[in-house]
């Protein structure tokens, strides 16, 4: 990855998490990655393959070895944009960040939006960090 291409993921980041300081971020979505997950939550590492938005949810697809494959919330979520956000710039910035998803582990909050039981989660938070020993400049 080039200089300027690090630069400009930083700053996406940078930009990121200002607006979601500005928009009053709820704690679902600043999760902190040392806490632990509610009894009713658990929580995967993703290697996002692709972020998609449709006309009722977004989701992220992530590679094999994550607990399922796709994670997604309803597009009426106070926090989708916040995933968004987080998700793209998790994307722009592999391998260099990494992501852990916090999810609902129950086969009924998916569906009524179109993540399906067998393979989706609902997303309850998105964490976004700087790899363990990527570089910095």
């Amino acid at each position: 990855m080039s200089k300027r291409s690090l630069w400009i993921t930083g700053l996406l980041f940078v930009v990121v998490m200002i607006g979601c300081f500005m928009y009053g971020t709820s704690p679902t979505t600043m999760h902190p990655a040392a806490a632990h997950p509610l009894a009713s939550e658990a929580e995967s590492m993703c290697v996002p393959v692709s972020v998609a938005v449709y006309n009722n949810r977004i989701h992220v697809e992530c590679l094999t070895g994550a607990a399922f494959r796709y994670f997604a919330a309803p597009v009426d979520d106070p926090n989708t944009s916040e995933y968004i956000a987080a998700l793209s710039v998790a994307m722009s910035s592999i391998p260099i960040m990494e992501v852990w998803i916090g999810y609902y582990d129950d086969t009924t909050s998916g569906p009524p939006f179109g993540c399906e039981e067998k393979d989706c989660r609902k997303i309850s938070y998105v964490v976004v960090g700087l790899k363990e020993g990527a570089p910095l400049n």
